[in-house]
């Protein structure tokens, strides 16, 4: 009855010109791949259906050969008649499940609601390959995508512009062969990323091209275990980590112009602001022992002055003089030692040379000598001889002498109108000047010792 009315309505509906709203098609899913082709097959609807079922129960599944239908097949249900109608879902069995209704035979992947029915018990099902070949051809025809990847039998080599390539010919353009480009600093081009330790290197090409270096590579925060072969970079604050610093320097470090260095600052064991403070002054032989991590120090000497002569009561005479000891200076490497033997030479006495100064055989200054220039030494950067004293000078009414004077001595002048011993001065190192006797006036003109010698260690 309700088919009859809904026939009646329409028929009333086109004798007054009413228009009917044509069916909406739709795009179905097909799934991603192709539905399966067999050459022949054919059952019958176990229950009925209605046109919006998704399902549908077959009375059975065999395909002529022995084997059966499964996944994604494409059928006709009542082929032949006014409600024929194709779809497609997927097999398990005899139940066919997410099924796509109503597709248009125009296109076989629209769907349209009008060509949708309800099929009876017993409904003729066959499979059908038309949805397959529209695919294909829309494939074919570039208006619809290959949902999975095709593959050639074997690599190609094409030849013409239009011709399709496979990945093995593509990577071998682009990583291998003649037609590479190498990246240069005017062009672009294909590169190989640098290791650290090719970077490191200043490696310029590796195994397939020029190297750069990776961003992976930049640091600009210390961390042992990845800090080799690592390229520094300065932090947000434009300082370099002081962690990538090397705690001890096997070269030497020239500071141009001022430095200064606060009291916290400390190179070996002692405060920066200390260093070439420390002094030892030895006026007599001794030891030096050499401070915990020093490794060269800095020794100045002199030697010893050498002693002079007198004359005799009786009538008018001169003494002969002693020189004043070598002078010596330098930077003594003391990195293999201990302890340093130091001896300070002792003024030589009446008309006797006196001795020299030493640290150990490192440096050795001469001493002054008896009425001659003094010895000379060995080592040091500095060495300036002795100095030898004037003779005493007998005037009408004068009698001079004058002492040989050291670098750290003053000089002996003595002028006088009688006869005189002369002296040494004051110091270290100096001659004694000789003596001298005026007029016969029977004053003695003796001589006399010179001064010891001295020896300074700064660090």
């Amino acid at each position: 009855m309700v088919s009859v009315f809904v026939g009646v309505a329409a028929f009333v509906s086109s004798l007054f010109g009413i228009v009917q709203p044509a069916p909406q098609a739709h795009e179905p899913s097909l799934g991603t791949a192709l539905p399966s082709a067999p050459a022949v097959f054919e059952t019958s609807l176990q229950s009925r259906i209605s046109s919006t079922d998704t399902s549908l129960t077959l009375v059975a599944n065999s395909v002529r050969g022995g084997s059966s239908l499964s996944g994604y097949n494409c059928f006709t249900v009542d082929e032949g008649r006014t409600d024929a109608e194709y779809m497609c879902g997927t097999v398990s069995g005899t139940s066919v499940s997410s099924l796509t209704r109503g597709l248009d035979p125009a296109t076989g992947t629209s769907s349209n609601s009008a060509l949708k029915f309800a099929h009876r018990v017993g409904a003729n099902v066959k499979i059908t390959d038309f949805p397959v070949l529209q695919i294909l051809r829309n494939q074919a025809n570039g208006t619809e995508t290959y949902p999975n990847t095709l593959h050639y039998a074997s690599g190609v080599t094409p030849t013409l512009p239009s011709d399709l390539t496979d990945k093995e010919y593509a990577d071998s353009l682009a990583f291998a062969g003649a037609g590479v480009i190498d990246a240069t600093t005017a062009s672009k081009g294909v590169v190989e990323l640098a290791t650290g330790c090719e970077a490191a290197s200043s490696t310029v090409t590796g195994g397939s091209g020029p190297l750069v270096v990776p961003a992976s590579l930049a640091t600009s925060t210390y961390n042992a275990a990845t800090a080799p072969c690592r390229v520094l970079s300065t932090g947000n604050d434009g300082l370099i980590d002081q962690g990538f610093l090397p705690t001890t320097i096997s070269k030497n470090i020239t500071f141009a112009g001022t430095d200064t260095f606060s009291s916290s600052t400390v190179i070996g064991s002692f405060n920066a602001v200390d260093i070439g403070k420390n002094v030892q002054v030895f006026t007599g032989s001794g030891t030096f022992l050499v401070p915990t991590n020093v490794k060269k120090v800095s020794v100045e000497m002199v030697g010893s002055g050498g002693g002079s002569s007198g004359c005799s009561t009786s009538s008018s005479c001169t003494g002969s003089p002693g020189s004043s000891g070598e002078y010596r200076a330098g930077i003594i490497d003391v990195s293999a030692t201990t302890s340093v033997a130091v001896t300070v030479g002792t003024g030589g006495t009446a008309s006797s040379d006196g001795t020299s100064s030493r640290f150990s055989t490192f440096m050795v200054a001469g001493s002054g000598r008896f009425n001659a220039a003094a010895n000379t030494g060995s080592g040091g950067d500095i060495a300036i001889p002795g100095a030898l004293g004037s003779v005493g000078a007998v005037g009408s009414a004068l009698c001079v002498a004058i002492s040989g004077t050291s670098r750290f001595g003053t000089p002996f002048f003595w002028g006088s109108g009688s006869g005189t011993g002369g002296g040494a001065g004051q110091g270290y190192g100096n001659g004694h000047s000789g003596g001298c006797e005026m007029n016969n006036d029977n004053a003695a003109g003796s001589g006399g010792s010179g001064l010891s010698g001295i020896l300074i260690v700064r660090w």
